[in-house]
């Protein structure tokens, strides 16, 4: 009976399932957490768009609605899962190469490592920064 969200959940599944065809093949969970953070991403754009525009009732509606998309979402990785997973990465490296270079294969090991999980790039990549400096 509620309209809002059976169109929404709807949405969702659509998506899913076109991406399955683009594939050819059936989703991994990480691939099902990346397609709802892409609809979360677009929801919260198209609200700023709304907002600049004056269509504050439409800009709210998109934010209902990445907030009930989240609620799909997997639990995002604790503050000590990401410092350990970090220091991890770091510890593997030779230490001639703790350098600002050295980030990116960080970054890559622990997208790695929580895939399917969401995390936020930006804040990762400041932590791994501070740590390598």
């Amino acid at each position: 009976k509620e309209k809002e969200r059976l169109t929404l959940l709807r949405s969702i599944k659509a998506a899913l399932q076109n991406k399955q065809i683009e594939l050819g093949s059936e989703l991994a969970p990480a691939d099902e957490v990346a397609m709802v953070l892409k609809m979360i991403k677009q929801r919260k754009e198209a609200a700023e768009g709304f907002r600049k525009g004056g269509a504050e009732d439409r800009a709210q509606h998109e934010d209902w609605e990445a907030s009930q998309l989240e609620a799909f979402l997997p639990p995002a990785p604790s503050e000590e899962e990401l410092e350990t997973a970090i220091d991890a990465e770091i510890a593997k490296l030779d230490p001639g190469a703790r350098n600002a270079k050295a980030m990116g294969a960080i970054m890559k090991a622990i997208n790695v490592a929580f895939a399917g999980r969401p995390i936020d790039g930006k804040a990762v990549s400041q932590k791994i920064k501070a740590k390598l400096s």
